[in-house]
């Protein structure tokens, strides 16, 4: 009944987008208890503005705090490749409930009321009550808009794949021990994936995928790979063979990869989708 909960939705928090976030819905609550004029909120006079914007930076600091700490805490938890619409609407109660409490402390602060539970689960729940409608459905929305775009766009990208001409060179993927360095044909090459201080290597050997483990850094590899076609930096952990491509899909989270011969579904960062398009058009 409620399958939608568990569809892919992206989940990438930088620096940039956490403190935009904050910004417009700190100024979005200053606006809103301005203009509406809940708590007793009316009875400041020429307070009200300036207690308004309390209010609001009480809610940006919340959701810098959240956003900068927890995932931080708790990175597996966060990791975008398990992260759903359902996941993310409780997420963003759960910025809604730290705000409620946040906001129950500056209500005391300010002598506007005295510390009880009452007072506590009265912010509670109308904070979260006036976020849950609004949260619920933009981010219903977002996850069917943007999952109907990368479809539509995946669907277009494998019509076009394209082989670029590489070289039959052999080349030297490097290790911190040098007795591990591997020597292959590039075009054999699948792709790379890097793991803590390792990489591992999926390569096709007789028409079948095999996989070595280097002590090294992705950054290491893609320099050896540079002046190989088609090497293509997909996302932060994977380095792909574009030749190898076989189809790309997408849902909301962004584009994906399925490689020659191996099950694994590589992510495109959504930074790189223009990079992809211009490598397989």
């Amino acid at each position: 009944m409620f399958t939608f909960l568990n569809r892919p939705y992206p989940h990438e928090i930088t620096l940039r987008s956490m403190l935009a976030t904050a910004v417009m819905f700190g100024l979005f609550v200053a606006a809103f208890l301005f203009l509406f004029q809940p708590f007793g909120i009316q009875v400041l006079g020429d307070k009200k503005a300036l207690v308004c914007l309390g209010f609001g930076a009480l809610c940006a600091v919340a959701i810098i705090l959240m956003n900068g700490l927890i995932p931080s805490l708790f990175p597996k938890a966060f990791q975008e490749q398990n992260w759903t619409v359902g996941k993310e609407i409780l997420w963003s109660l759960a910025h809604c409930a730290v705000i409620g409490f946040g906001n129950s402390l500056y209500v005391v602060w300010l002598g506007m009321g005295a510390w009880t539970w009452e007072l506590f689960l009265t912010f509670e729940v109308y904070t979260v009550a006036v976020g849950l409608f609004p949260i619920t459905v933009s981010t219903l929305l977002r996850e069917v808009r943007l999952n109907r775009i990368y479809r539509e766009q995946s669907s277009e990208l494998t019509t076009h794949l394209h082989q670029s001409e590489v070289p039959h060179v052999p080349v030297t993927l490097p290790s911190d021990n040098k007795n591990e360095a591997l020597t292959l044909d590039p075009d054999s090459l699948l792709y790379l994936e890097s793991t803590d201080n390792y990489v591992t290597v999926y390569y096709l050997k007789e028409d079948v995928a095999e996989k070595v483990i280097l002590r090294s850094t992705l950054k290491a590899q893609e320099e050896a790979l540079a002046e190989i076609p088609g090497m293509f930096r997909a996302h932060k952990s994977y380095v792909v063979n574009c030749n190898r491509i076989t189809n790309v899909s997408g849902n909301a989270q962004g584009y994906k990869l399925q490689l020659e011969g191996v099950e694994t579904v590589i992510p495109v960062s959504r930074k790189q989708n223009e990079e992809l398009r211009r490598r397989v058009w």
